[in-house]
């Protein structure tokens, strides 16, 4: 009995040890300046992120739970940013069964590359992208064609229910929908096709792109497709029967793309600019469609983010895709946001109130503001690194900090190299879930046309 007693007892104090020590550290953690925190909790990384081992990429099994992944990128011309994108979608797909690949990009567009991805077509890959991408230059890298290529070589042999997805949720023009649609009809409803003909030329005469026209004109062609909208809903079961479920549904959601297209046209509040949420939209019903697999999206920090357009910002902008999505669905969907210290990207550039020029290889240059999250873990001597964002918000120097107003510097399709300050944007830990750092980045490698 007394042997049972000293051992329970050493046990209690071993116990009261631990929790002691670990209380110690997390303490520690949290007295600790920024630097040193983010070196204690930080996951390091290599600078090559397609030669990244699945051992270094563990800490996307917690991620994995949720069922939409967004990740984001601070400028659209980072190489190693969408390189870390395929990286972790590859991890993601072998090891936890992720099977769509969604990107701010064009929905009508995404239906023809993504045809040659399910059939295995690699070879038509690069044409394809050069032919039916919208965004002129964005999506036209060697890194994007290695990612789809990688997709489509990873379909070869697979069953339809092992198959990778790419789809697009952006709504950028009516280039294809009109086609789509007028044939589908062609094969399902001839008797619809002669009223539905000239309206779909005039959504492709007044929404296509570059196409330029009159609220009146949006006005009258919404008023137009509603009503072919409503016969093509009433016919429902013959269409159905002449092609599938899953065909009407699709091609119902061309109708709603075009609506999109045109709600996008009439509004001139930016702040109220519905292209993020019709994007969250068009994301939710991917998943449905495709039986609610796991998704991972791709898309700039200020769309994958959980960022409102209540913050005071250098520019105008509306709720951000992520929002939606965090109002939706909740903890189900994580983001990844991106960051960098310095180094070269890819950008359109404005010089003293020119027009933008072609996109170039820009510089971020030294110094980094203090005031900008970057300045913050420029000092990390890692190459790359992801943290939680949520482990820092105990650290008592982050959380001075973040009183401050801190910033992140924010880069689109245009950069603005002599008036910089419109790239920082404000910052909140709410923003993003995790955020990747890279210390130096290089340029995407633009196709040449």
């Amino acid at each position: 009995m007394k042997k049972y007693f000293l051992i329970s007892a050493s046990l209690i104090l071993v116990s009261l040890f631990s929790c002691k020590k670990e209380q110690v550290i997390e303490q520690n953690v949290n007295e600790l300046s920024i630097e040193a925190a983010v070196n204690k909790l930080k996951t390091p990384l290599k600078p090559k992120p397609l030669r990244w081992a699945d051992e270094e990429l563990l800490f996307l099994d917690d991620l994995a739970n949720n069922s939409i992944i967004g990740l984001g990128e601070t400028t659209h011309g980072s190489r190693e940013f969408f390189q870390t994108k395929h990286r972790f979608f590859k991890y993601l797909v072998e090891n936890q069964r992720f099977k769509i690949f969604a990107m701010e990009a064009d929905f009508g567009e995404s239906i023809l590359i993504n045809e040659a991805i399910q059939n295995g077509n690699t070879a038509a890959i690069r044409g394809l992208m050069r032919e039916k991408m919208l965004y002129k230059w964005v999506w036209k890298t060697e890194e994007v064609a290695v990612f789809l290529e990688w997709m489509s070589d990873y379909n070869i042999g697979k069953s339809e229910e092992d198959k990778v997805q790419y789809v697009g949720v952006d709504m950028v023009a009516n280039e294809y929908y009109s086609n789509f649609l007028a044939s589908y009809l062609a094969e399902t409803s001839p008797t619809l096709l002669p009223k539905a003909t000239p309206i779909l030329e005039d959504a492709e005469r007044l929404i296509g792109k570059g196409a330029k026209s009159s609220e009146e004109e949006l006005t009258q062609l919404e008023n137009e497709l509603e009503q072919l909208f409503v016969d093509f809903s009433n016919e429902k079961e013959s269409i159905i029967e002449a092609s599938s479920t899953k065909a009407f549904e699709l091609n119902s959601q061309y109708f709603k793309v075009l609506f999109q297209i045109i709600a996008n046209r009439q509004t001139t509040d930016y702040s109220k600019f519905p292209r993020d949420q019709f994007m969250a939209e068009n994301a939710l019903w991917y998943q449905h469609f495709f039986d609610d697999k796991k998704m991972v999206i791709s898309a700039h920090d200020l769309h994958i983010g959980n960022i409102t357009n209540d913050i005071k910002a250098p520019l105008e902008f509306s709720n951000a895709m992520g929002s939606y999505l965090k109002a939706q669905i909740g903890e189900a969907y994580q983001t990844v946001g991106f960051s960098f210290s310095g180094g070269k990207f890819n950008a359109r550039q404005v010089l003293r109130n020119n027009e933008p020029t072609e996109p170039v290889s820009n510089s971020w240059f030294l110094p980094i503001e203090d005031g900008a999250i970057n300045g913050q873990f420029y000092t990390i001597e890692d190459p790359a690194f992801i943290i939680a964002t949520s482990q820092l918000e105990d650290n008592l120097a982050w959380r001075a900090f973040e009183r401050e107003d801190p910033t992140k510097i924010i880069i689109g399709a245009v950069f603005y190299p002599e008036s910089r300050y419109v790239h920082l944007f404000p910052y909140k830990s709410s923003h993003f879930d995790y955020l990747i750092h890279f210390k130096i980045t290089n340029p995407t490698l633009i196709f040449q046309e």
